[in-house]
């Protein structure tokens, strides 16, 4: 269902409209409203103004207001969406000694994994849960937590983003290490070195050479070794 705290915030489960257009949300906008998305379940794929891109559950999105938007579910694709007007948005961070900060992310747009508890100390279901409960009826300083949570929220996406980011450059670091080790396998391959000193030659350990290559090819360094020599031995026949 759906539940609108009058002026401020509108929260709904994805399930409450998206079913009603054929899982196919058509590229839109909305002038003054921010939205972020939860999804707990299901994915599919998402256009964020011109960048096009799939999503898998747990998956969060922050949808800066004017920002082009589009989704096409798959179909039981389930979550929350929490709409909130710039004027309340503004209110709930501007005393915030971290609000430069949090403004910046507001104004950007997001689309990530969803951050864990343990990675990122803030519980994001239960949170938007929260919002939903707020919104569902009159209750006595409902503004202000209403206001609480959102805040919240955005030090969630904040902290969501920053793992993303390190997430990003620790994939990048083992791609580059796994495109080192090939380098150097074809420069070393008729010297006869085990993995060990090949590890040692990249100023790594074995294990941390194994995790690179294991998810840069699906395949562990001994195997990729395993399968030059083999192929070197075919042409010199």
């Amino acid at each position: 269902g759906e539940a609108m705290a009058p002026g401020f915030i509108h929260v709904e489960r994805i399930s409450f409209r998206a079913p009603l257009h054929g899982w196919e949300i058509r590229a839109h906008r909305h002038a003054h409203l921010s939205e972020a998305f939860l999804f707990t379940a299901g994915g599919g794929v998402h256009r964020i103004d011109d960048q096009k891109g799939g999503f898998n559950a747990p998956w969060l999105m922050w949808i800066p207001a004017d920002t082009v938007h589009g989704f096409s579910f798959l179909p039981g694709t389930e979550g929350l969406v929490v709409s909130v007007a710039d004027d309340f948005l503004a209110t709930a961070i501007r005393h915030d000694p971290e609000a430069p900060r949090l403004r910046t992310v507001a104004d950007d747009p997001f689309s990530g994994k969803m951050g864990q508890p343990e990675e990122i100390d803030i519980e994001l279901r239960p949170l938007f849960e929260g919002i939903l409960r707020e919104a569902c009826g009159s209750y006595l300083g409902s503004i202000s937590a209403s206001a609480a949570l959102i805040k919240l929220l955005i030090v969630g996406i904040v902290r969501t983003r920053a793992l993303s980011t390190i997430n990003g450059h620790a994939a990048e670091a083992r791609a580059s290490l796994y495109r080192r080790y090939r380098k150097v396998v074809e420069a070393r391959l008729r010297e006869g070195w085990s993995v060990a000193r090949y590890a040692s030659e990249l100023c790594v350990t074995t294990d941390r050479l194994h995790d690179a290559c294991s998810e840069a090819a699906g395949k562990a360094p001994q195997e990729i070794l395993h399968d030059r020599l083999m192929l070197e031995a075919t042409r010199n026949l």
